[in-house]
């Protein structure tokens, strides 16, 4: 990801995300950006050329004639799911913002849904109430076992938030490019600067000390 070099030496505040000496990134002169602003073109295809980008995937099948028999089609870069066709439109945008609002005890419809989906446990009248929309969950999941899916998605409290902060954004905002949310999907937490690695791949400049501001042990 290239964008506006955040390292601001000469005014006196220096970026802590800029790409460590020592890393890859440094080398090839890569920055970091953090803000992006929507993009205003109403063509939201993934292989529209308004915007003068391709895919990787694009370029190697147009150039080279080479086509990905390997991925999985819903894991490559250029697929485009059906269900984008609908994700823009106001009425399903008017949809996502209901299940997404939070009832009087902070919880929302959409987290009930998957809580509830195949859930014994769950009250009667709340799987009652949600089983349409469970019969849409059992045709979406495809090969993927109820088991599997409960593990993976129902019962993992980080990806049902992230699945609604997802389903609040494209309400609120529509499907942007990049995609604008109402909430951060997740905080990255340095704790220390004391890390004794190097990795090539960490934006984190760790020179193996504690900031002269850092935390204690205590």
């Amino acid at each position: 990801m290239t964008g506006l070099n955040t390292d601001n030496s000469a005014a006196g505040d220096s970026s802590y995300t800029a790409a460590a000496e020592h890393s890859t990134a440094a080398v090839i002169g890569k920055t970091y950006a953090h803000e992006f602003a929507a993009s205003t073109d109403a063509d939201k295809r993934p292989d529209r050329t308004s915007d003068g980008y391709v895919s990787s995937a694009q370029y190697a099948r147009d150039s080279e004639g080479l086509v990905d028999t390997t991925t999985r089609q819903a894991l490559q870069i250029d697929f485009h799911h059906p269900l984008e066709n609908w994700l823009g439109r106001r009425p399903f945008r008017w949809l996502l913002r209901l299940i997404t609002r939070p009832g009087a005890d902070g919880i929302t419809a959409m987290e009930r849904i998957l809580q509830t989906y195949h859930n014994p446990a769950a009250p009667l009248g709340q799987r009652l109430k949600y089983w349409p929309v469970h019969l849409v969950i059992d045709r979406m999941r495809g090969k993927t076992s109820v088991a599997a899916f409960r593990e993976k998605l129902t019962e993992n409290r980080p990806t049902v938030r992230g699945i609604v902060i997802v389903a609040q954004s494209i309400g609120r905002f529509g499907l942007t490019v990049p995609q604008r949310f109402a909430a951060p999907l997740f905080a990255v937490w340095n704790f220390t600067n004391r890390c004794n690695l190097a990795c090539q791949h960490c934006y984190q400049d760790s020179n193996h000390a504690a900031l002269a501001d850092e935390l204690t042990l205590d």
